[in-house]
């Protein structure tokens, strides 16, 4: 991934999204934060990502439900989604 790639960050967690896009910007990448599914959604159609890193539970929608709407707008975009359960 080049650097300088943007990295979209989605949780409802500010204080999270706070430090993930820190951590993104220290190792040369730019992040793109959202707090919910819709604003993520926007964010990808407005400037797309390299990548997506996304929690399963959102205020908004599930976090699955984001992965396919985003891989609808672009197939190949690898995502990740960390949770420490799955949604029912």
């Amino acid at each position: 991934m080049p650097m300088g790639a943007e990295i979209l960050i989605v949780d409802d967690d500010q204080d999270l999204r706070e430090i993930l896009a820190r951590l993104v910007r220290k190792e040369g990448f730019t992040p793109l934060t959202a707090a919910d599914c819709s604003s993520a959604l926007e964010l990808l159609r407005l400037r797309g990502a390299e990548v997506m890193l996304a929690d399963v539970h959102l205020p908004d929608r599930d976090g699955l439900e984001l992965l396919q709407k985003a891989r609808e707008m672009d197939p190949d975009l690898p995502a990740i989604l960390p949770s420490r359960r799955l949604p029912k």
